[in-house]
């Protein structure tokens, strides 16, 4: 090879290298937080749920990607009938990780995934029945939009899908506690 060949390919490869390109890393990266309330309504059993919750967590990223990691729970705002005298609660949480697109742009999309416990309470009347209690593992995914209200309020909505154990309780199958919903929430917090 002659030195302007050389000199030719040494050159398109510099530009390649010079050319700008969005990425995680090309921007400075930034921490912040977020916490706030979280409306849910899906079916649980054969009845439609609202679940009312609470979300936060800590955001690592730029103006392109954001990632967070943080914590959720919530809980039925009324019980389910599994029997003439028999109700039950639900109540679950556990870790989240999400990840936000554009997260700067006043509407963005966002996902989050849920991996946690939850606990079915076996009420008769109304009142706790003794010891009736039944764990379950469930995971949860969601995707949304999320709009940015203010420096420091982003309100998102979207739809989920939670994936539940069977739990040990003849009157209460996995497919009760699983199945799509969906969700409004309203995260408070520095968004910088």
């Amino acid at each position: 090879m002659t030195f302007r060949t050389i000199s030719v390919i040494g050159l398109l490869l510099l530009s390649f290298l010079c050319h700008g390109r969005d990425s995680f890393f090309s921007t400075p990266s930034n921490t912040s937080w977020f916490g706030g309330p979280q409306l849910k309504y899906a079916e649980i059993g054969d009845d439609g749920r609202f679940m009312l919750g609470a979300k936060g967590g800590t955001v690592f990223g730029n103006d392109i990607h954001a990632f967070y990691i943080g914590g959720a729970g919530y809980g039925m705002l009324e019980p389910v009938s599994i029997a003439d005298s028999e109700d039950y609660t639900f109540v679950y949480g556990g870790l989240i990780l999400g990840y936000a697109y554009q997260p700067e742009k006043l509407v963005h999309w966002k996902s989050e995934c849920l991996l946690g416990a939850g606990n079915i309470t076996i009420l008769d009347d109304n009142r706790v029945k003794g010891d009736k209690n039944y764990g379950v593992l469930l995971g949860e995914l969601y995707s949304g939009a999320e709009f940015n209200v203010t420096d420091f309020l982003q309100v998102g909505i979207g739809a989920f899908y939670r994936l539940s154990t069977e739990p040990d309780h003849e009157g209460i199958s996995a497919d009760d506690l699983s199945g799509p919903g969906i969700s409004i929430d309203f995260e408070f917090g520095y968004f910088h």
